[in-house]
């Protein structure tokens, strides 16, 4: 029983190791192939391909400008938010101090007519 249970060990353990490989040489295998489509795509000089790239380098450079923007832009409505929060904080801190000195003079004015009645 126990050369059964060897032989299943060993049959999993080479499944594992053959399956390791086969993804490793068709990552391999795959990468070669994109590297030779690359470079062929490198090689072609037709009007369509020029035309392709120069389009490619103008929206990568239009995406790079919009993103250079949307970063000015959100930095300017970042500083002037900012200051308006704090002012926002301060009066709530205000609104705060304010209701819990409401609320001690009454809890006080409560016990002064308890312990007077």
């Amino acid at each position: 029983m126990s050369e059964a249970i060897n032989k299943a060990i060993n049959l999993g353990i080479g499944v594992a190791i053959a399956v390791k490989e086969g993804l490793e040489n068709t990552a391999a295998s795959l990468q070669e192939e994109i590297n030779a489509l690359i470079a062929k795509g490198e090689t072609v000089d037709s009007e369509t391909a020029v035309k392709t790239r120069e389009l490619a380098d103008k929206a990568t450079e239009y995406l790079n400008e919009l993103q250079a923007k949307a970063a000015e832009a959100t930095e300017q409505v970042k500083a002037q938010i900012e200051p308006l929060i704090e002012e926002a904080k301060k009066y709530v801190e205000e609104l705060r101090a304010k209701l819990e000195g409401e609320k001690q003079e009454e809890t006080s004015s409560q016990t002064a007519t308890q312990q007077n009645a």
